[in-house]
């Protein structure tokens, strides 16, 4: 069986929500007030990121890698590794060589994290199999 790859796992859609939100709460208040300066540019800020959120990915699981995207979308960040069974999913972090990558679990899709854990999981399971078929019996 081979490694479903690549894997991405986005951000939890209720951080891009409640964002977009606080964005039109302040861009609101900005055009009601005419004070539009600072808040103009924070609910501005606000409503990039927010939308980030929603549409991108925080890293993804290719063959060899961990991509860490930025909010454009673009990769920031990679970390080499031999076998999807290799990585880790513990205190709700992924790591690569027992170093934590990406965002933590609270910032990530439930969906997309058991997914993770499933392909991780899996590739253990083919890794084990693999190794007690080839091991030759004692005499």
């Amino acid at each position: 069986m081979s490694e479903p790859l690549p894997i991405a796992v986005r951000y939890n859609q209720a951080w891009g929500i409640v964002g977009l939100l606080c964005s039109v709460f302040i861009l609101g208040v900005a055009f009601l007030t005419g004070d539009l300066f600072p808040q103009a540019i924070t609910g501005g800020i606000l409503l990039f990121v927010s939308f980030g959120f929603l549409t991108q990915t925080v890293f993804v699981v290719a063959p060899g890698e961990v991509q860490l995207r930025n909010l454009l979308g673009m990769t920031m960040k990679r970390h080499p590794f031999s076998s999807l069974a290799d990585l880790e999913l513990r205190d709700g972090r992924l790591r690569v060589d027992g170093k934590p990558v990406g965002a933590g679990k609270f910032m990530l899709r439930g969906s997309d994290w058991e997914a993770l854990g499933r392909a991780i999981e899996d590739a253990r399971a083919e890794v084990s199999r693999a190794g007690a078929g080839s091991r030759s019996p004692a005499p």
